[in-house]
């Protein structure tokens, strides 16, 4: 698990108690997305894209069942699975590339925008939503985004969309928020996947540039998100993953909450960094994640026994959470918890309450069979290493691999129909990259904090090793990490591979620093298992 340095008290004050996001309240506003109608808390009789008619459920309520109807599919070129993006129009498309945050925020921007919904989000001094893009106060004009005539086709009928060209607008279409091209669409970027999903264009201008502005750091906390108990989970509320005060984090969309035996199945979808397409995660990953310490848990951050509540990992600002509302209170639109949720609201400062909820979700959880738990964890295994051989300087998918393969131990020592011993389990399901990728300590290793690395030199990397281990058999493959400044062993044997130079991109203290320090190695001593390892 990643440890996270002390002396923090001032960066947690700033995360969880909330900072005021309001805006003013207009009939209409200069360069506005979308028109509010309804209201979050609201109960209407008509059908949607994913209730019946007379379904009792308000407007939150139907965004989490439009979120839990996406059915799912493979993912386009990698391994793994995503979701179908549907459309009250009938139009679906496969999930997009996407960073962890952005999938969030950006369901939430579309499905209101979609029904008159209010959205407001605040990053920095920033503020996003149905009123548009208003940068440095949230009195001062909204950015100019294309006009209503122009690239507003919300009014096309069902007879428009079945035998019109699908309108387009080159000017949202050649939009981007970075890496984002989407492979499934021909590398379309953000900006023509939206024109491809969206009939009112405008709406795509805001979701590019809350996309830009806004990251997981801004949802940590008490701002745009408040948190719930455990047992009311549902599709579309938020988990955040802090490890650190400030600083990026992770970010998981819920994606199906069901009731199953007396427990709660819950099944979960995220991107990553480098972006990705969204990947459907089964009831093993989330269960992983709802129970991890770094969302929002009561373990101290400085490796104490005990600490006070405000230096646990809830202190950070993770954990469970749902969008706030925004409500016209004294002429302002201004973030609430939604009037339905008094009840299951947790205060952001309360640590001790919100702490409990990673305990919580273990006794709530809905754990598959053994052998569909091997299975799922497996699939975890292997999802991790696709996300280094991607990303190689990654630190996170390091510590989920080892996680799974703890978890895979502890399935092989109590299932009766999964009965292996860890040597056994490392003989079958090691392989060289494990240890060449093997876990660092976050707050000590410089490589946790570059996000640069790239899937070309992860190839070269894996290889290298490989071809270490045909020279010498039962000499341990040196793990890629920060030696005197350098990464010269592997560096060096990248012929014909562009290596991207170091770069403390997350801006780190230990980002200066000249050596990466690995945890404690727990795997089977690679030379006991080598004639075994699958290459």
């Amino acid at each position: 698990m990643k440890k996270v340095n002390a002396g923090f008290i001032a960066a947690v004050t700033l995360v969880a108690v909330p900072a005021v996001a309001q805006v003013p309240v207009a009939s209409s506003y200069t360069n506005e997305a979308w028109k509010v109608t309804r209201d979050w808390d609201e109960k209407s009789t008509e059908a949607g894209i994913a209730w019946a008619a007379n379904s009792g459920l308000n407007w939150q309520q139907k965004f989490a069942a439009w979120i839990q109807s996406m059915k799912k599919i493979a993912r386009y070129g990698e391994e793994g699975s995503t979701f179908e993006m549907t459309t009250p129009y009938g139009k679906t498309l496969p999930a997009p590339v996407l960073d962890c945050a952005d999938g969030a925020m950006a369901m939430r921007v579309i499905f209101a925008s979609w029904y008159g919904l209010p959205v407001l989000v605040k990053a920095g001094s920033n503020y996003y939503g149905h009123f548009g893009v208003k940068r440095g106060s949230a009195t001062k004009t909204s950015d100019a985004i294309c006009a209503k005539s122009l690239c507003d086709f919300s009014h096309y009928t069902a007879t428009d969309i079945a035998t019109k060209p699908w309108p387009t607008y080159s000017k949202l279409a050649s939009k981007s928020v970075g890496s984002d091209a989407n492979p499934a669409l021909g590398g379309v970027t953000l900006g023509g996947y939206l024109d491809q999903l969206l009939l009112n264009k405008r709406v795509g201008y805001v979701v590019v540039a809350l996309l830009t502005g806004a990251g997981s750091m801004n949802l940590a906390g008490s701002t745009n998100l408040y948190d719930i108990k455990p047992e009311a989970i549902q599709a579309g509320d938020v988990l955040l993953e802090r490890w650190q005060a400030q600083g990026i984090g992770h970010t998981i969309l819920m994606k199906s909450v069901t009731p199953s035996g007396g427990k709660i199945r819950v099944e979960s979808a995220a991107g990553w960094l480098p972006p990705r397409q969204l990947k459907w995660q089964g009831p093993f990953d989330t269960f992983e994640l709802l129970t991890d310490e770094t969302t929002g848990g009561s373990e101290c951050t400085d490796y104490s026994s005990s600490c006070a509540p405000n230096k646990t990992y809830a202190a950070f600002g993770g954990g469970i959470k749902r969008w706030r509302a925004p409500k016209k209170v004294g002429g302002k639109w201004t973030l609430k918890a939604l009037t339905a949720d008094a009840s299951i609201a947790i205060s952001g400062t309360d640590y001790v309450t919100l702490g409990k909820r990673p305990g919580q979700f273990e006794n709530l959880l809905y754990l598959p069979p053994a052998t569909e738990l091997r299975d799922e964890i497996i699939a975890a295994i292997n999802a991790a290493r696709s996300s280094l051989r991607n990303k190689p300087s990654g630190c996170a998918a390091r510590d989920r691999r080892e996680d799974a393969f703890g978890e895979l131990y502890e399935l092989g020592a109590i299932s009766t129909t999964f009965n292996m011993t860890r040597l056994a389990i490392d003989k079958t399901y090691r392989k060289v990259e494990d240890y060449v990728f093997w876990p660092l300590d976050y707050t000590k290793s410089p490589t946790c904090c570059w996000n640069g690395s790239t899937a070309q030199m992860g190839a070269s990397v894996v290889a290298t090793a490989k071809a270490q281990g045909a020279k010498n058999p039962c000499a341990e493959p040196l793990a890629f990490k920060k030696i005197n400044n350098d990464y010269a062993f592997y560096r060096t044997a990248a012929t014909g591979v562009t290596w991207k130079a170091y770069s403390n991109d997350e801006n780190c203290s230990q980002g200066t620093a000249a050596n990466d320090v690995e945890k404690t190695r727990t795997a089977t001593p690679y030379c006991t298992i080598r004639s075994f390892i699958r290459e």
